[in-house]
């Protein structure tokens, strides 16, 4: 958890962009994505990370029948499994992460994800 704080004290994250979303797809028999929901999903809106990369959850096996599927436009390839974190900006996808093992590692992709954010706003 250390190297997470530090992580987050270093990356100076800008609470006023709102351009950012981080798709999770998930499903209810899924155990990772229930080991997400407990360990992160009850937090994750109260954080600075949640404020600026609102989370919206898709339940992966409704959407794979929907049509047309809301976001498919946004998504550079398939959502294969669950779950699946992906991270738009303006609307188009810049980052995910697939699969889940514990908080640490997620809030660390999170930084990753959010520094590329950052760095696609001042280079779109």
């Amino acid at each position: 958890m250390k190297s997470f704080l530090l992580a987050l004290a270093l990356t100076g994250l800008s609470a006023t962009s709102h351009s950012a979303e981080l798709l999770y797809f998930y499903d209810k028999s899924c155990g990772a994505c229930q080991k997400f929901d407990r360990e992160v999903g009850i937090v994750y809106d109260k954080t600075r990370e949640g404020k600026v990369a609102p989370i919206t959850k898709v339940e992966y096996h409704v959407w794979r029948k929907q049509e047309p599927k809301p976001f498919a436009d946004a998504l550079q390839q398939r959502v294969i499994g669950t779950p699946t974190f992906v991270m738009l900006h303006n609307g188009k996808e810049i980052d995910r992460l697939t699969g889940y093992s514990n908080d640490e590692l997620f809030w660390l992709a999170m930084q990753h994800m959010l520094y590329r954010v950052e760095h696609h706003a001042d280079n779109p």
